[in-house]
């Protein structure tokens, strides 16, 4: 039984953003394994994207990082849903989604970077 059904307004946020977070969860992880199938696995693919660049990442962690982090963020809010209702972080849903759907986008954002710049690493 749900108890945030006092809050109409919430619980039709936490439906939308759900939905929407889906679908670009789902594109982020269907990019990165286009981007998988394409690119060269190799233990280092930041040498060849940043050359100057002091830090190392294989290919399965630089593509499949931020998905992953995606699909957390997927679980959490989905689950816990009924936590959300009961703790909010602020006392107005609508700022609530939209800072979480900054969040959401700034990392779809951050996962189609590193997938364009896998695939442009494997049409050379």
């Amino acid at each position: 039984m749900c108890t945030c059904e006092p809050f109409p307004a919430f619980a039709r946020m936490h439906r939308m953003l759900l939905v929407q977070l889906s679908i670009v969860t789902v594109a982020a992880w269907a990019l990165a394994l286009y981007a998988g199938l394409q690119a060269p696995w190799v233990n280092d693919i930041v040498a060849f994207i940043e050359p100057g660049s002091g830090r190392a990442m294989s290919t399965g962690a630089y593509l499949f990082t931020v998905p992953l982090i995606l699909l957390v963020a997927l679980a959490v809010m989905y689950f816990g849903r009924e936590t959300m209702c009961r703790v909010p972080f602020t006392r107005k849903p609508g700022l609530e989604c939209a800072l979480a759907g900054a969040v959401f986008f700034l990392l779809f954002a951050i996962s189609l970077t590193r997938t364009a710049q896998a695939l442009s690493l494997g049409w050379i």
